[in-house]
């Protein structure tokens, strides 16, 4: 009996002390709560977390979300997209300068809540024609079809995007319209003409072409006798073919491929034995054969123009445009500091 009792209050305090090592520990005073868990933190810290709630973090270090603008949050996977236009295979971005380059993006993107939200609150609609001809008219920059489609590819652009980017400022612009103007009155476009007429001077130009047969400056006279006998040869030949076929077949010069031709150059341009020639001649005349410090030349000129300032009505679409496009800028700069004036935005992505 006595054997059995010293069993049974052996087995108890052993119970008891197993029980006791496995209950979980109550965490240290400096030990953080998990996140998630709000309904047992103290008071003060459940006000503090519905005043600025934590954002969780990725593997990359980027909380999510990075921010929220007026309540609406904007992810670390809207972040990662547009930082991924920065990203090229062997681009290596110094850490500070990608610092910068983060916290400038992170600004953007929440000027971009917040333009989307007053486009939303004013139900500003994008006009679909308008669209269409804006990204025609994208499209037209380029020379051709395969130009564009390099393009797509070299950039990583889609034409998706490239029509949500034209649609989003046609969608700033219909709403700076709605809440202002952006007309330019004629009048101030011919008050800015006068006062900066120079900005529309144009000088003298040629366009000329040529046949080139190199020789160092300091040739001896054997080599100088030979490129004279093969520039004479090229004379000869334009009696029989035209200055761009013999320019192709005969001229040294890097122009050759494209028959020599030079583009329109101005005064100062080109050497001083070159440019008294071309700009002494008459359209479609051959000079003789002419020496500069590059060789021998025979210089064809297309076209002669004056110099001249372009009147205003020449000038007047495209600059009324480029003030359009400046009293756009300044009004979206207005209406951003206004809206982030009135805007409450929680940051919580640090760079």
């Amino acid at each position: 009996m006595r054997k059995t009792l010293l069993l049974f209050l052996i087995s108890v305090f052993v119970f008891g002390c197993k029980a006791k090592t496995e209950a979980p520990s109550e965490p240290a005073p400096e030990a953080k709560a998990p996140e998630s868990v709000t309904s047992e933190a103290p008071k003060a810290e459940e006000a503090k977390a519905d005043a600025a709630p934590a954002a969780a973090e990725d593997n990359d270090g980027l909380p999510s979300p990075v921010a929220e603008v007026n309540g609406a949050a904007l992810t670390a996977d809207d972040f990662r997209e547009a930082l991924k236009r920065y990203e090229r295979p062997g681009l290596n971005i110094p850490d500070e300068r990608l610092g910068r380059i983060k916290k400038s993006l992170l600004s953007r993107l929440i000027d971009d809540k917040l333009i989307e939200q007053a486009i939303s609150k004013d139900k500003v609609e994008v006009d679909r024609q308008k669209l269409e001809e804006d990204f025609n008219k994208y499209k037209s920059r380029f020379k051709n079809e395969s130009q564009y489609t390099q393009y797509l590819e070299r950039s990583g652009m889609t034409e998706d995007r490239i029509r949500d980017q034209l649609k989003k400022t046609l969608l700033v612009d219909a709403l700076l319209e709605r809440r202002g103007t952006l007309r330019v009155p004629d009048e101030e476009v011919k008050s800015y003409y006068e006062k900066h007429k120079n900005l529309y001077a144009e000088r003298e130009t040629v366009h000329a072409a040529h046949i080139l047969i190199k020789i160092a400056k300091d040739a001896d006279d054997a080599t100088v006798a030979d490129a004279k006998k093969r520039i004479e040869a090229a004379q000869k030949a334009l009696k029989k073919k035209d200055f761009e076929a013999v320019a192709k077949e005969m001229s040294e010069g890097p122009s050759a491929p494209r028959g020599g031709d030079l583009g329109f150059f101005g005064r100062g341009q080109m050497v001083k034995e070159f440019e008294e020639i071309a700009f002494n001649m008459k359209k479609n005349k051959v000079s003789k054969p002419v020496r500069t410090p590059f060789g021998f030349h025979l210089i064809k000129v297309m076209e002669k123009k004056k110099a001249r300032t372009k009147p205003f009505d020449e000038v007047k679409p495209r600059l009324t445009e480029s003030l359009r496009r400046k009293k756009f800028a300044q009004q979206k700069r207005d209406l951003l500091k206004s809206l982030r004036d009135q805007a409450t935005i929680t940051t919580h992505a640090k760079f």
